[in-house]
């Protein structure tokens, strides 16, 4: 997978800097650090194609652009609008 960001932390009483690269969750939009063996649960949406970032209001498939739509629309954030069965998967499209 693509990163999707990189952060870079200084300390600002040593010379040490600490880079990463950040992936973006496809159903909040949120960027975490790509940490293998963190033990943090992430995911992977079929659906969407892209990583999630673990946090259980993202399991559902709902992705940050149609979030988006229902915010500026006024109807509830998870509103689904259609949905099509693929493959035994429940997927926004």
């Amino acid at each position: 997978m693509r990163p999707a960001g990189h952060i870079v932390i200084g300390d600002p009483g040593s010379d040490r800097v600490i880079e990463r690269d950040t992936l973006q969750c496809v159903h909040c939009g949120a960027h975490f650090v790509i940490q293998p063996g963190s033990g943090n649960r992430r995911g992977f949406c079929l659906c969407c194609n892209g990583p999630t970032c673990g946090r259980p209001e993202c399991d559902v498939c709902v992705p940050t652009e149609q979030k988006l739509e229902n915010i500026e629309a006024g109807r509830p954030i998870d509103h689904r609008t259609p949905r099509v069965a693929v493959g035994g998967l429940d997927c926004l499209r």
